[in-house]
């Protein structure tokens, strides 16, 4: 049994400067967060305090009406929660997370229906915290580090041709998470997919809008060790990867602004997956079938 307590205060600002086709965007927030526990029942007390500065710099180039070129540094912080620290053993010293991230990219929009972006990044964690659910406490894995790709695109087709009302959009995201520090360096941080994807048609007809769409990630490992075979507790093991397809009408009532109905479909081809939980709740969780609903706002 514990009481806890917080103290939290940030204080931030920003800045965009414009000078011609630039757009630079300076800032810098300060986090000030004291976070404490008192077991009831030992007495024992312990307190974790951060004092953390998190610049960033963003900075975009308008190459032409349409094209964009950016670049970001930007910094982040998250302080230790309070599961956290009442599950904590004495003599574990919790860190918070913090984390370092470059990106550039570049971004187009037409003004007639067509956008397109595309952003490289790195992302750097320092102390990144994971749950031991054999041991039912958190540790810091020390540092992790993330790069990938993520792109996305949307097209709507011309409102006099044929196919007027039809749009698509795509997404696609690649990342690399890896351990850096340990006797487990270079593998892979659990719980991450190196491939998602998102696809989707829409099809609007007066009042009524249609859309399929498809989700998709790959492959998840459970663990540190990135344990290929499942284990009798369904704990450790690969996460297959997996596509989900969904489709939805929606109807917008043309005498009444802001009242919609819509009826759709979750996992049509009601494909079965799941996913893995080393909590105290440990073992396999089943992804929902297939499901029918109605909405109304």
């Amino acid at each position: 049994q514990s009481d806890n307590s917080t103290d939290a205060y940030a204080y931030y600002v920003d800045d965009q400067i414009a000078v011609g086709n630039w757009r630079v965007t300076p800032g810098l927030r300060f986090e000030d967060v004291e976070i404490g526990r008192l077991n009831t029942l030992t007495g024992y007390r312990e307190t974790v305090k951060s004092d953390e500065p998190l610049p960033s710099l963003n900075v975009a180039y308008l190459l032409s009406p349409a094209l964009t070129l950016f670049g970001n540094y930007t910094t982040s912080f998250a302080s230790i929660q309070h599961l956290q620290l009442n599950l904590n053993p004495l003599g574990n010293p919790l860190q918070p997370e913090t984390a370092k991230t470059v990106e550039a990219g570049v971004r187009w929009n037409n003004g007639a229906g067509t956008t397109a972006e595309a952003t490289v990044f790195d992302m750097r964690f320092d102390n990144q915290l994971q749950f031991i659910g054999a041991s039912n406490y958190w540790v810091n894995l020390g540092e992790t580090r993330h790069q990938g790709v993520e792109t996305s695109a949307s097209y709507a087709f011309d409102k006099s041709g044929l196919l007027r009302g039809l749009s698509a959009y795509a997404t696609l995201t690649y990342t690399k998470a890896t351990l850096k520090q340990g006797a487990l360096a270079g593998n892979d941080v659990p719980f991450y997919s190196r491939w998602t994807d998102a696809l989707g048609l829409r099809y609007a007809l007066g009042a009524w809008d249609f859309e399929v769409s498809s989700t998709h990630q790959s492959n998840q490992y459970a663990d540190d060790a990135n344990t290929q075979a499942e284990n009798a507790a369904g704990t450790v093991g690969v996460i297959p990867g997996f596509r989900l397809w969904n489709v939805q009408a929606r109807w917008k009532m043309p005498s009444k602004p802001g009242v919609e109905l819509a009826l759709g479909m979750n996992n049509v081809t009601d494909e079965r997956y799941f996913t893995r939980t080393t909590d105290t709740n440990a073992g396999k969780l089943v992804g929902a079938p297939r499901t029918v609903f109605v909405q109304g706002q």
